[in-house]
């Protein structure tokens, strides 16, 4: 059953006592999108954890342990003994807040490239279709800390039981119990909300940026990224036409106002805000919602590679960019290369609501989706 909270402010507030999600983990999107919404300002005393912890029926403890985690990702602030307060650096950097309950606002116009305009246009509707590890070589997780016995029992237990439908071509977008299961997973890890069918699965993250940027980029569109940044994204872009514009990077990411003098006006982003490759650093919440403020204004897409986002050494893993943009401008990418391994060739795409249907057609042209048997 759905409980409301009593108060007038947080009756948008819902914890769902049935849901697999975690009481802690449904409060903490919900004040975090309150705050977004500008329905916390900046500055802005919050409830008293006794408070709160009354009004929505759940224990102090989880109210302490939800505060700790707004305080981690910078959306809140705890001053000892005068309580916990909305960040300051929302008052400044924050993106001006959707008017509620309404749908998000796209506000770039999602055209496709001349080159896969003219090509979706000629196909039509119709569907077509080892290296050995080495010490201190980046990319690749511990291969001896794998459970290949355990794999090896439950894949050969998917094939033994296996339906003629893995044998054929498969839905392009990805197996739907996969994109079902990986919705869940995103929502409860990583904070992100959306619905399965805006994800799809794709030979690793390169296929994805490959894919993003032939569809999205026309020859010699601005692109900014990061300086030094990940090799195998630059040249996805790179081959898509793009003319890159090298950002430097900080303890805090990607410098966007070193981006702004720079080139203004570009196309599209690509930032790894949880972890830059390869420097490590954490984007600051500030420079993203500096980020997501200076897309809007040009009109650009930004690709979030959550690169090696599943692993935090130390306190809580910081949210992801997606998590926090109310503009609808963010393709969030992701991929099993380091959690699994990556042979197994399977990664994904979240793509914001107005690119739904264009993913798909392309997709169901170009790509014909990932092995079925890798998605079981």
């Amino acid at each position: 059953m759905v409980k409301r909270a009593g108060g007038s402010l947080l009756l948008s507030i819902k914890i769902d006592r049935k849901s697999p999600q975690p009481v802690s983990t449904q409060l903490c999107v919900a004040l975090r999108e309150l705050i977004l919404e500008g329905g916390f300002r900046a500055g802005e005393r919050l409830p008293a954890s006794r408070t709160l912890a009354r009004e929505l029926g759940v224990s102090r403890t989880t109210i302490i342990e939800v505060f700790d985690r707004l305080v981690s990702e910078g959306m809140v602030e705890s001053h000892t003994g005068s309580g916990t307060f909305v960040s300051e650096v929302l008052k400044a950097s924050r993106p001006k807040p959707s008017q509620p309950d309404a749908p998000t606002v796209v506000r770039v116009a999602p055209r496709l490239s001349r080159l896969m305009e003219q090509a979706v246009t000629r196909f039509g509707d119709r569907q077509r279709l080892p290296h050995l590890p080495r010490a201190f070589t980046t990319a690749l997780p511990a291969f001896d800390a794998f459970p290949m016995a355990q794999w090896a029992r439950l894949s050969a237990k998917y094939l033994r039981g296996a339906r003629d439908d893995i044998m054929g071509y498969g839905d392009p977008n990805g197996s739907p119990q996969l994109r079902r299961a990986l919705a869940t997973h995103l929502r409860a890890n990583r904070g992100i909300v959306c619905d399965p069918d805006q994800l799809f699965i794709v030979g690793g993250a390169q296929q994805a940026f490959h894919l993003i940027g032939s569809t999205l980029l026309n020859p010699g569109e601005k692109v900014w990224f990061e300086n030094p940044g990940a090799i195998g994204a630059r040249n996805s872009l790179i081959a898509s036409g793009a003319d890159l514009v090298p950002v430097p990077v900080d303890a805090q990411g990607l410098c966007v106002d070193e981006g702004l003098r720079l080139s203004p006006q570009f196309r599209l982003a690509f930032v790894t805000p949880s972890h830059q490759q390869p420097l490590g650093s954490v984007m600051s919440l500030e420079r993203r919602f500096a980020l997501l403020h200076a897309a809007e204004q040009a009109g650009a897409w930004i690709i979030e590679d959550d690169y090696d986002g599943e692993f935090f050494f130390g306190g809580r893993m910081p949210p992801t960019l997606k998590s926090v943009d109310t503009t609808g401008l963010v393709i969030y990418v992701g991929t099993f290369s380091k959690s699994l391994f990556p042979s197994l060739r399977l990664g994904y795409l979240m793509a914001p609501p107005a690119l739904v249907d264009t993913f798909r057609t392309i997709m169901s042209k170009f790509l014909q989706g990932v092995p079925s048997q890798m998605q079981g």
